[in-house]
């Protein structure tokens, strides 16, 4: 089984969230014309730039250099005014009157940058969008064109998504992050305890007596034996997926380890519980977000001659990071779901047919807490998943091995945002997977799997698993 593949696409997400969304400097180059139609007076030519602020703490313009044609004097005598403009629409481009300055915030703060010289802006300055406007502090031929280089420092160029934007774009990746990472984890505790059930079936040893007739009778039965010693049945596995749209940029991913052991109440039920953690990226359209989901989860499953019944709850805890043109945020979420599997085995010799339907609610809170998304406030995502299908095991010369064909249908309310599409594709897609299992001594076994989804649908996912089991 290829599982490289896993590890490598993994390593190229966590690249993404070093990109130069976050880029904390940059020089601009604004050309002032006295003789041009861009003016508040005859005397004041202007230029403008609109930049977002993303670190208020570190905000600074540095004059580099300005070169005069047609001045009186050297490039020295002059300096630039600086001006802040706040709101949504950009600064007059034309304006004919000084009067136009009562629209430019922080007017009565405003700074004169001189060669090599640095400000910071008027005081109240917050992280957000501005048009900044730059004038020369005098005229002396009213013919000047001035070129001024300046460095921003704390401050990205051009005018980032708004804080509902942004939020709106974590809240629709992190909840498909959330729901794929839930899902798996369902996915791999229902595959333990069906494990668990077969390694209990085969510790069970009979100790056979005759009868005073002379036939056979079970005297005694046990369940210590090479395959399982006590009633604890323990397993680790690792897990990673990865989707991409096939028309856009979107992308996201997951690694993660999760671990559980589970014990017998009776011949018929188990119950156990696992934890585990995994590592999320998502990225589309200028953004990266990183997090990290950490779960418990408490899971039963029933075995009745041919009939098997499922059901977990995860409830999870996550940290994410994000950055875009509009700078980097930070948001954490608590997540609660459920899914209940049934399923019916159908045997064909010693091959087996299993139909099974699965269902997965959840539900995801998500807080703004830090950077840009400090003021973002709480959103909830809510999603339901219905998979109905079938795998086809068979026994292997090494174990066994197993081929699966389902399809999935999700509902949800998550936001699309930036994105050119949902990081959950709605309605309904094609899934599947292939794996197989290998005994490497009469205690443990190592099993592996992939599956491809979203098969018809935008969105196409691919996922893998690797797990090892013991019997204790």
């Amino acid at each position: 089984m290829n599982f490289v593949r896993f590890s490598t696409a993994l390593a190229a997400s966590t690249l993404l969230s070093s990109a130069v969304f976050a880029q904390e400097s940059f020089t601009h180059v604004s050309t002032i014309d006295a003789t041009g139609t861009q003016r508040l007076s005859p005397s004041q030519p202007y230029s403008t730039v609109q930049v977002t602020i993303t670190d208020v703490s570190v905000f600074s313009i540095r004059r580099d250099l300005q070169t005069v044609v047609n001045g009186c004097c050297g490039d020295e005598h002059y300096g630039t005014l600086v001006y802040f403009h706040t709101g949504s629409a950009p600064f007059p481009g034309n304006a004919t009157s000084t009067s136009a300055l009562s629209g430019i915030d922080g007017y009565a703060g405003q700074s004169t940058l001189f060669q090599g010289s640095t400000t910071n802006g008027p005081s109240g300055l917050s992280n957000g969008q501005y048009t900044i406007l730059f004038m020369p502090d005098h005229l002396d031929t009213f013919s000047e064109v001035f070129t001024i280089t300046k460095t921003f420092t704390g401050a990205v160029l051009g005018w980032g998504p708004s804080i509902n934007e942004q939020f709106a774009q974590l809240v629709g990746a992190a909840g498909a992050l959330s729901r794929r990472s839930s899902a798996s984890s369902f996915a791999v505790a229902r595959s333990s305890a069906e494990d668990s059930f077969v390694a209990r079936g085969r510790a069970l040893s009979y100790e056979l007596a005759p009868a005073e007739d002379g036939t056979p009778q079970v005297v005694a039965v046990s369940s210590r034996s090479p395959d399982l010693v006590g009633n604890v049945y323990t397993w680790f596995e690792f897990t990673g997926y990865e989707a991409s749209g096939r028309s856009d940029s979107r992308d996201y991913s997951g690694r993660g380890l999760q671990f559980g052991a589970d014990i017998a109440l009776s011949p018929n039920w188990i119950v156990g519980v696992s934890l585990g953690a995994a590592d999320l990226n998502a990225s589309a359209n200028g953004f990266a977000q990183d997090g990290t989901f950490r779960f418990i989860q408490p899971y039963a499953s029933y075995r009745n001659g041919s009939w098997s019944a499922d059901i977990s709850l995860v409830y999870g805890q996550s940290d994410y990071d994000q950055v875009d043109a509009g700078g980097a945020g930070s948001a954490e979420s608590d997540t609660v779901a459920v899914s209940v599997a049934l399923a019916r085995d159908i045997a064909f010799g010693d091959r087996t047919l299993t139909p099974s339907i699965t269902v997965l609610t959840g539900q995801e809170e998500i807080t703004g807490t830090g950077g840009t998304l400090a003021a973002a406030g709480t959103e909830d995502i809510d999603y339901t998943e219905i998979s109905l299908g079938a795998r086809y095991s068979f026994p292997t010369a090494f174990g066994g091995a197993y081929l699966g064909l389902y399809g999935d249908h999700l509902s949800t309310d998550a936001t699309t945002a930036l994105a050119s599409g949902s990081f959950d594709e709605e309605g309904w897609s094609g899934r599947v997977e292939l794996g197989a299992d290998f005994d490497l001594s009469d205690r443990s076994r190592l099993a592996a799997g992939v599956a491809v989804g979203g098969l018809g649908s935008d969105l196409r996912t691919m996922s893998g698993n690797l797990r090892f089991e013991m019997r204790i």
